[in-house]
């Protein structure tokens, strides 16, 4: 809105006119918040192809496995993965640490999805699913280095997040480039 808009709005005053510039300001930092901030779609890595398989590596649930998990934002996506701590090649169920890396849309080269299926004994005795490796490739900030983050996902999942992803680069540059 210009001076004239205001004036021929029936805002007389200029410290009226300032006031009201600064709410209209105040509420378009709020949407484009909101905008950045909304998250798309929220994921857990699947660790196990059948819960039979999780319930004999976890001994029942005793000892728990933690999943990574992925957030994909409007122009980030947030991929937290756990590191357990380990005794020689015993994996320990608590004191894990864990790291979460937060991907720019704006320098993605590629997504690619990839199908593993479950092994054959597990397809078959359990009715096990298989799993689907999103995989997500970030050019170098200045044109260089190729860096990799996989997303190991439920089987079908993997086309659906990545056309998300997809979408997401796409609207990211767009962004970039005005």
């Amino acid at each position: 809105l210009s001076e004239l808009d205001l004036k021929e709005m029936g805002i007389d005053c200029i410290g009226d006119r300032l006031r009201f510039r600064l709410l209209v300001d105040g509420l378009k930092r709020t949407s484009r918040l909101q905008h950045r901030t909304r998250c798309l779609w929220e994921g857990e890595e699947r660790v196990f192809f059948s819960v039979h398989t999780k319930n004999c590596c976890t001994c029942c649930g005793c000892c728990p496995i933690d999943p990574g998990t992925y957030k994909l934002m409007t122009n980030h996506i947030k991929i937290k993965k756990v590191n357990p701590l380990r005794l020689g090649p015993i994996r320990l169920c608590c004191c894990n640490e864990y790291n979460t890396n937060n991907v720019d849309l704006t320098y993605v080269a590629d997504v690619d999805v990839n199908g593993i299926p479950a092994p054959c004994c597990q397809r078959v005795l359990c009715c096990a699913p298989g799993k689907d490796i999103v995989d997500i490739e970030i050019r170098g900030y200045g044109g260089g280095d190729l860096m990799n983050h996989k997303l190991v996902l439920r089987e079908g999942e993997g086309d659906q997040v990545a056309e998300l992803v997809l979408h997401s680069i796409e609207e990211s540059q767009r962004i970039e480039r005005a």
